[in-house]
């Protein structure tokens, strides 16, 4: 991805409604084990709190994920931006990811004293989107999904070398079911992925969402030219409607915002980028951050509010 989502550092616009307010800046601490890389923010006010995993896309690393979590931590949530692929001590390439390493996300927050067990959601772009639905389809801990620009199936993981060719994600040692790149002379990534899901529709690699134990909101862009995001989140709806899902699902749709649509509002240099790699228009990447993060904001504090 562009040097804009690694560097995405941009604060939130003034007059944004908030979910909670926090009575200082979050705490930062850094988590590097094993199993469990990434930072942890922490907001200083007492209380028990809603927890989310926030997860980036393939640029790998956590920085936009630090920059969204460190927004939440100070709306008063206990956030945590793990790094699953091309950090020290992890793969370099986005392939066979184990889904136990968000698990492990799930334990650090499920398990801390200054959270509530049963308020945990998470939050993931691109293929951090792919993630998030993936792991919230097989942990019943997670009771909220934002997904940004999401996918409705596994695909292929990123290689950037194209020397080898394997699915994104493993579970439980084994790798999950993957929709491969289909061979065309594809003039975009956004061709390439539709055209890749549409030889792979009905080959058992979409993932299942109905298994979800929450409400969902989807973010999407019909200008996307990474994959077709609009088209997926449809179907993702669609699917659950099918199933009978039992919460809410909602779509957001912004026809300028591009593949990034989901983060904090960015300088016009930032938005530029993001356009220019992930379609839509600069104004409209901008505009629609602004108007998706305090949406954002209320999803999660509705999902995640305490019980009566």
């Amino acid at each position: 991805m562009k040097k804009a989502i690694i560097g995405l550092v941009a604060a939130l616009a003034t007059g944004l409604p908030i979910a909670r307010a926090a009575d200082s800046a979050p705490a930062s601490l850094t988590i590097d084990n094993a199993d469990l890389k990434g930072n942890l923010f922490v907001p200083t006010a007492d209380g028990w709190h809603a927890a989310v995993l926030v997860l980036g896309g393939s640029e790998g690393g956590n920085a936009w994920a630090r920059s969204v979590a460190a927004a939440l931590s100070a709306q008063g949530y206990v956030a945590f931006a793990e790094s699953y692929f091309k950090a020290p001590g992890l793969p370099d390439k986005l392939q066979e990811i184990p889904l136990e390493r968000f698990r492990a996300g799930i334990d650090l927050l499920s398990t801390r004293q200054d959270v509530d067990p049963a308020r945990v959601g998470v939050l993931g772009l691109s293929k951090g989107a792919e993630a998030a639905l993936l792991i919230a389809a097989h942990d019943a801990r997670i009771h909220a999904v934002v997904a940004g620009s999401p996918a409705d199936m596994a695909f292929e993981g990123i290689d950037r070398s194209g020397k080898s060719h394997l699915g994104s994600w493993s579970l439980d040692g084994k790798a999950l079911p993957y929709a491969p790149f289909t061979a065309c002379a594809c003039q975009s990534l956004a061709e390439l992925y539709a055209k890749s899901r549409e030889a792979d529709k009905d080959a058992g690699t979409q993932i299942p969402v109905e298994s979800i134990n929450g409400p969902i909101l989807l973010l999407s862009s019909a200008a996307d030219q990474v994959w077709p995001s609009k088209t997926m989140a449809e179907a993702i709806d669609a699917r659950q409607h099918a199933k009978g899902f039992r919460f809410a699902v909602r779509q957001l749709e912004y026809p300028q915002g591009g593949h990034f649509s989901l983060g904090l509002v960015p300088t016009p240099e930032d938005a530029k980028d993001d356009a220019d790699f992930g379609g839509g228009t600069p104004a409209g990447v901008i505009a629609a951050r602004k108007d998706a993060w305090p949406k954002v904001l209320d999803f999660l504090n509705d999902s995640l509010k305490p019980a009566r």
